[in-house]
């Protein structure tokens, strides 16, 4: 073999490792876009997340991404802050059936002496 039969077969070599090599990338291309495209039809929600997201008000997705952008810490302080508030609604509505409560009993226990001492006047006076 002469040196430009080695030259040139050392190019057709080259030329068909650079095939090889294109082809191996195409095929790890058309494996990535296969795995994406699996991978945004399992992220795709369902009819009914879709039915509650057209739902939404403006004043509910500009929550929602205020929410979003919060820090996982802020977050907690903000479900903290609510759990409080529902706290102190929970015991204020308490407070408010317990005194409703201690009113009506003043005024039944007053209601009723009156009567009992209506009724021992009766039998007091009644004639003999």
């Amino acid at each position: 073999m002469t040196d430009d039969t080695t030259a040139i077969l050392r190019r057709l070599d080259a030329v068909e490792r650079s095939q090889t090599d294109q082809a191996s990338s195409i095929s790890a291309i058309v494996n990535e876009s296969n795995r994406l495209e699996r991978l945004l039809e399992s992220r795709t929600p369902s009819e009914d997340t879709m039915k509650w997201l057209t739902g939404l008000r403006d004043q509910e997705v500009e929550t929602l991404e205020a929410l979003g952008q919060m820090g996982e810490e802020q977050r907690a302080l903000l479900f903290d802050a609510i759990d409080l508030t529902k706290s102190i609604r929970r015991t204020g509505r308490a407070a408010k059936w317990l005194l409703v409560g201690l009113l009506g009993i003043f005024v039944f226990t007053n209601m009723l002496s009156e009567q009992i001492l209506k009724f021992w006047n009766l039998i007091q006076g009644a004639p003999r």
